[in-house]
């Protein structure tokens, strides 16, 4: 059987669980004051793959449009939208610990 490569995903040493955890882009670092998002996606690798799309797809969204800006909008309406963003994916942005659901975490 092959190796397939996933992005991002990675198994925790301490619990054996499978995580999302991937580096906050600068131009998100100072809006979510973060330097990664992290995410438990399970406790086996298959649970984690079943669970990868629904937790990358967002947060690349979120990464494009932080990137792109928003460009109608001041430093902090921006910065307040992202975190609303973060907030519809139920991460919370001022997380510090591991959790069953989305975190920025880091900082």
């Amino acid at each position: 059987m092959g190796w397939i490569v996933v992005k991002c995903l990675s198994q925790e040493k301490k619990t054996g669980h499978w995580q999302y955890r991937r580096r906050m882009p600068e131009a998100l670092k100072e809006m979510v004051g973060k330097t990664e998002f992290l995410m438990v996606l399970g406790p086996t690798q298959s649970d984690a793959l079943a669970s990868y799309a629904a937790t990358h797809d967002p947060i690349e969204r979120l990464i494009r449009l932080a990137k792109q800006g928003i460009t109608h909008e001041s430093p902090k309406e921006t910065r307040e939208t992202m975190i609303a963003l973060l907030a519809q994916w139920h991460a919370d942005p001022f997380s510090r610990e591991l959790s069953s659901s989305y975190s920025a975490c880091g900082g």
